[in-house]
């Protein structure tokens, strides 16, 4: 039986390879462009849009309001000692939500998920916005977050992982695929957990 640790390596291989595709896609697009072009190219590619405020709050107050319900009903243990380093603490709080947020939401989730494969089979997301098929594609691309994560000793175990994929994938979604909101709630739920071990 394969282990869920090469499982978890192998999701992440992949996802790395697909951002490194992506990457080169959008490179090739840029090239030759003036500079205002290369932005407009880059923010549409990446989902990168104008910034407002509720959802911005939401994104913020939305993995606390988790995490506390979570506290209630399973509890919280202490998952990592509180002496951090500080690349562990830059790259769980900006690289993961940066690079995770691409990779799991941005390529994975509507790229994958939702365009080419919901597509090949004729089914049409757009038309329920928030129905049977966008549940079932928040919580596949959720549960290969937890897969993807099965290394890290970080947060509520796996249904806590679970969660940030599931709410992290519906804000991108529910706020016309604004990546910064998720980048956002990823970085809070980060942010509150590590605060959480700290005390």
């Amino acid at each position: 039986m394969v282990e869920l640790i090469t499982i978890s390596y192998f999701i992440l291989i992949i996802l790395f390879i697909l951002f490194i595709a992506k990457l080169i896609h959008i490179s090739s697009k840029l090239k030759g462009k003036d500079r205002k072009e290369r932005e407009k190219i880059f923010k549409k590619e990446w989902d990168v849009k104008k910034i407002k405020i509720k959802p911005l709050l939401f994104s913020i107050f939305l993995p606390m309001i988790i995490i506390f319900i979570l506290s209630l009903i399973f509890g919280y243990e202490k998952s990592v000692d509180p002496s951090f380093s500080i690349d562990f603490i830059f790259s769980s709080l900006v690289l993961a939500p940066i690079l995770e947020e691409l990779a799991f939401r941005r390529i994975l989730l509507y790229d994958i998920i939702l365009n080419r494969f919901y597509k090949k089979f004729g089914l049409n997301w757009k038309n329920e916005r928030f129905g049977v098929l966008t549940a079932f594609a928040l919580s596949l691309q959720a549960l290969i977050f937890v897969l993807g994560h099965y290394n890290t000793a970080l947060g509520f175990s796996y249904y806590g992982r679970f969660f940030v994929g599931f709410f992290a994938g519906w804000i991108y979604l529910h706020n016309d695929r604004n990546i910064v909101y998720s980048m956002v709630f990823h970085f809070t739920w980060n942010l509150v957990i590590f605060g959480m071990n700290l005390i």
